[in-house]
């Protein structure tokens, strides 16, 4: 099936969602490296002082923490088994 990507109103742009989505993830990987935000998620920042470390948004922080699977630690709720 042939993809065809739209045109943005009047700007002869295209627009393709997983080419936007691919850019996002290298803008957050480029900006927000993996040691940095280890660093960070082990110390409890919050991801508005991610983001103003790192002169990003806390919304980029949080995309990038949550690709790093650290989202749970982030928060602070840990995963552990129940003993009966």
């Amino acid at each position: 099936m042939t993809k065809i990507a739209r045109v943005a109103d009047g700007y002869g742009r295209t627009y393709d969602q997983a080419e936007e989505h691919d850019a996002f993830y290298l803008a957050s990987a480029t900006l927000l490296p993996r040691a940095a935000i280890l660093d960070a998620v082990s110390r409890r920042m919050t991801s508005a002082d991610i983001g103003l470390t790192f002169g990003t948004s806390s919304e980029l922080a949080d995309y990038r923490i949550k690709r790093l699977g650290l989202w749970r630690e982030h928060i602070g709720k840990r995963v552990g088994l129940c003993s009966d």
